[in-house]
Order: C-alpha cells, then structure tokens, then sequence
C-alpha cells in the first residue's frame, strides 16, 4: 500500500461525536483556566501628590479667606518631628493657625479637644487674644517636597466653621 492511498476505518456514528464533545470540553476548560489565571488584580497606584497654591487659604463662614503671609516652624524634639503654621490676615484681623506634633509625612490628622494635633481661629493678627481651639475637623498632607508642604483643612473652633482650607508652606 502506498502512502497516497488511504484506508478508511468505520467509526460508530456516537463514538465520533463522544471525542468531539471530549475535545470541546478540554478546550473549554483549558481557555477558562487561562483566563481566570491571567485576571490577577493589580494593586492600585499609589495617590498622586496634590499640590495648592501657595500661601493659606479657607472659607471662614462661607467667606473666602486668605492668609497675607504664613509662619511656618518645623523642628526635631525627642526623636518627633513638629510642624506648626499660621497665617494672620490683617483686613480681616483672623488668623488660621495649625500644629502636628508627631508628624510623619502624608496622612491624614484628625483635630478634635483631645488630639495632640490642633487647630485654632484667632480675631487677632497680633496674637494676643485667646485662640478659638478646634473641637472638630481634619487636617490631610497630600504632597511634601524638601521644600515645602501641601494639603487640605477644615475645622470647627467656636461659632467660626473654616471650610475648603488648603495650603502649600514652605520649610
């Protein structure tokens, strides 16, 4: 017999169609498997630095606010790194001002009368009245530089209510 010809074998009509569904099931199983297998989830990026405009600035009441200039301090005490800030306003004679003890970078710092990180509302550009402290309010860091120091701000300090604060400071 030469290669050219060919011998045909019968098959059971069923046995055909049993191999058939055999094969479509292994490759069904098989595209699944691989599938599933290539659908690992990704951990999410990390948030991108968000960075305002330089100075303070708030609502204080619905009104639009913004420090003149800011007072920035930042120093190293028993291993802690602390930043405060405050901007005063003298048209408007308020000053916003913020303290982190403990700083530790990006986050977020809740204020309320107990926290060690604080917040007041001062009518006094002198300083010399008796801060309003935050009883509620949050402060979020959301980019720091070797430079400078971004983030957002609301609080709640007596009958004042400072709102869409964001600040950008310098070290």
């Amino acid at each position: 017999m030469k290669c050219e010809e060919s011998v045909q074998i019968p098959i059971p009509e069923n046995l055909y169609f049993c191999r058939m569904k055999k094969i479509a099931i292994a490759v069904i199983a098989t595209t699944l498997a691989l599938g599933w297998t290539s659908c690992k989830k990704k951990s999410p990026a990390p948030p991108a630095d968000v960075f305002y405009p330089a100075g303070i600035h708030a609502k204080i009441n619905g009104v639009a606010w913004t420090a003149q200039y800011v007072n920035m301090t930042s120093l190293t005490s028993n291993g802690n790194y602390n930043v405060e800030f405050d901007g005063p306003d003298s048209a408007t004679n308020e000053t916003i001002s913020i303290t982190l003890p403990n700083f530790s970078g990006k986050g977020v710092h809740n204020l309320t009368t107990t926290s060690v990180d604080k917040a007041y509302y001062s009518l006094d550009t002198n300083f010399s009245s008796v801060p309003v402290w935050a009883t509620t309010g949050q402060v979020t860091i959301t980019a720091i530089t070797d430079t400078s120091m971004d983030g957002t701000f609301y609080f709640t300090a007596g009958s004042k209510t400072i709102t869409e604060g964001t600040f950008n400071v310098n070290f």
